[in-house]
């Protein structure tokens, strides 16, 4: 009995040691791709996602057991994937797939530990190397309407990369948690939203970081009231999905009201979207979109007025896969969606149903959602999320 335990053990250790070493490679030239040192990993950028998707797929076929459902799935998105790729010239749905289905039966708090701490440390690297003036550091002009405001990147290429970093690493701690933190590391979460306003004057994540925090200071009281309503959050979900798209569609730039919405909560998004959506009919398959953003150098000359070219970019992480991932990928996404925000409720894993859906909001305004160096919450999906599971007599008694 003592040598089975320890050869399920030693199985065990080989497993999550070609795991983890394939999701910290993905995970970090991807996180890498989105600092100032982007221009200079791109040439690696490829071997070494492969070398990653290679062992996380070596995980999948030899070491995993998958039902007909899992791998038929597989195979099925990834074709799909791949057909995509041919008319949108993008894979980073491709790479993702992988990286979801490989972490079967892989335990969840593992994983977003290793998450935290990958992260953390690149983000750390990143900043100081940026401040340090090994890499650049983009100080970009915002204009708030009153003024001009400086908004540092700190190593990464635009500041709401910066700050959408700090917000999932702040996510990924309260999921590590499970909401479960004392009053001191509440205060310092609404510390770090002050400093990412401040620094990177990114309103999104800052405002997204204060509701987790809101939200860790009543946790037991919403649990209680997400057990009683499970149903009606994805629902709810759906509809706020829908209604961001809708606003794009239907944009009205007479309307002053629609304007005040446009540019105070949407930063000109519903504009831009409003014009992407009516230059580009919706495919089943997608199509290629070229965007120009501020991000990198090229965007900070354009944003210091060095470079002029028109700036067009589609933010919203849903009208982006509608209009270029296609109807297909699209309605797969939405269906995931609404399932995993209804099966965490059911299954009482609160907290994942929670930081989803915080995920969610987060990307009807920027687009992070196939990139699992900010988004953990897809290598969540398929993962052992035992652990989140609340316990009836300690959480939501």
């Amino acid at each position: 009995m003592g040598e089975l335990i320890l050869e399920s053990k030693r199985r065990e250790n080989i497993i999550n040691l070609i795991y983890f070493t394939g999701l910290i490679l993905v995970i970090s030239i991807q996180f890498l791709t989105s600092t100032t040192l982007g221009s200079v990993v791109t040439s690696m950028y490829r071997p070494i996602t492969i070398t990653g998707e290679i062992l996380l797929l070596s995980k999948y076929f030899l070491f995993q057991k998958n039902s007909t459902l899992n791998f038929i799935s597989f195979l099925g998105l990834e074709i799909i994937a791949f057909i995509n790729y041919k008319y949108t010239k993008n894979g980073d749905l491709i790479y993702l797939l992988p990286v979801i289905f490989s972490s079967k039966d892989i335990d969840g708090k593992k994983i977003v530990k290793f998450f935290f701490m990958t992260v953390t440390i690149l983000l750390g690297i990143t900043v100081m190397l940026a401040i340090s003036g090994k890499i650049p550091n983009y100080v970009f002009s915002y204009n708030t309407g009153s003024s001009s405001v400086g908004r540092k990147a700190l190593g990464m290429v635009y500041p709401t990369t910066l700050g959408a970093t700090v917000m999932y690493l702040v996510l990924a701690y309260l999921t590590y948690k499970k909401f479960d933190i004392s009053l001191f590391q509440n205060l310092m979460i609404f510390v770090i939203a002050f400093i990412v306003k401040k620094v990177a004057y990114a309103k999104t994540a800052m405002l997204l970081i204060c509701v987790a925090g809101i939200v860790a200071l009543f946790y037991k009281p919403i649990c209680r009231i997400l057990k009683k309503i499970n149903i009606v959050v994805p629902i709810l979900i759906l509809v706020i999905i829908l209604s961001s798209l809708y606003l794009a569609y239907h944009f009205n730039s007479s309307s002053q009201f629609e304007q005040m919405i446009n540019i105070k909560l949407f930063s000109n998004r519903l504009y831009l979207g409003y014009v992407a959506a009516m230059t580009y009919p919706i495919k089943l398959f997608g199509q290629f979109i070229y965007m120009r953003g501020y991000g990198g150098q090229i965007g900070y000359l354009i944003n210091q007025g060095a470079l002029h070219t028109n700036y067009f970019y589609i933010d919203s992480f849903f009208l982006q896969t509608l209009l270029i991932y296609g109807l297909l990928i699209f309605l797969v996404v939405i269906g995931c969606i609404v399932y995993f925000s209804y099966k965490f409720i059911k299954e009482k894993k609160f907290s994942l149903a929670i930081i989803l859906s915080l995920i969610i909001i987060d990307n009807i305004f920027e687009s992070y959602m196939f990139h699992y160096s900010f988004n953990f919450m897809a290598i969540l999906l398929l993962a052992n999320t035992d652990y989140f599971i609340s316990k009836e007599n300690k959480t939501i008694r």
